[in-house]
C-alpha cells in the first residue's frame, strides 16, 4: 500500500524503466534475427 506523496513520479519512473527494458529486448531480437538471415 503506498500512500506517499511522491507516488505519480515513481509510477512514472517504473514505466519508463519497463518500457526501456522492452526496447532493449526488441532491439536484441532483432539483432539476432538479422545476424541469423546473414549466415544463411
Amino acid at each position: 500500500m503506498a500512500g506517499g506523496y511522491n507516488n505519480n513520479s515513481d509510477d512514472e519512473d517504473e514505466a519508463r524503466r519497463l518500457i526501456a527494458e522492452v526496447r532493449e529486448e526488441v532491439l536484441q531480437q532483432q539483432r539476432e534475427e538479422a545476424t541469423h538471415q546473414f549466415v544463411s
